[in-house]
């Protein structure tokens, strides 16, 4: 009597192996589509939120606070220094502040400003942020 294996079990199992490689290599491929897609969520909410306490901070320091347009906000600082928050095309959103100047890359692109007195609005992804201007609110300026 012989041993071994016969060739119609060699193909099963080796087919077998086959199906729980591809089913592996599946599942490890969409592990690290989600790692990257998790870590790029991350940097765009932490550039995000970065900008977000930048902006909160010029508007509660801000004497005067004007919005051209949508994609633009005219913030005057204490000393009198002129800080400008602006929004391109692409989801770049700059504040330029004297000789000083900052971009975050990447934010969501229906980003834009509406100020209403000492009420600052920024909205973003379908959120709306209200950011209050506590110098103009002290002086009573409300519309």
């Amino acid at each position: 009597m012989r041993r071994g294996f016969t060739l119609p079990e060699l193909l099963v199992s080796l087919s077998l192996l086959a199906v729980f490689g591809l089913v592996a290599g599946r599942v490890f491929s969409s592990s690290m589509k989600t790692v990257y897609h998790s870590n790029q969520s991350h940097a765009t909410l932490s550039q995000f939120d970065n900008s977000l306490s930048q902006l909160r901070r010029d508007v509660w320091d801000a004497q005067k606070v004007q919005a051209a347009d949508s994609s633009h906000l005219q913030l005057t600082d204490g000393d009198g220094g002129s800080i400008l928050w602006s929004v391109g095309a692409e989801g770049a959103v700059t504040r330029e502040a004297g000789k000083q100047s900052a971009q975050w890359n990447n934010l969501p692109r229906d980003f834009n400003f509406a100020a209403t007195g000492p009420l600052v609005i920024l909205h973003a992804q379908g959120e709306e942020f209200r950011l209050i201007n506590l110098l103009g609110f002290n002086k009573g300026e409300t519309r």
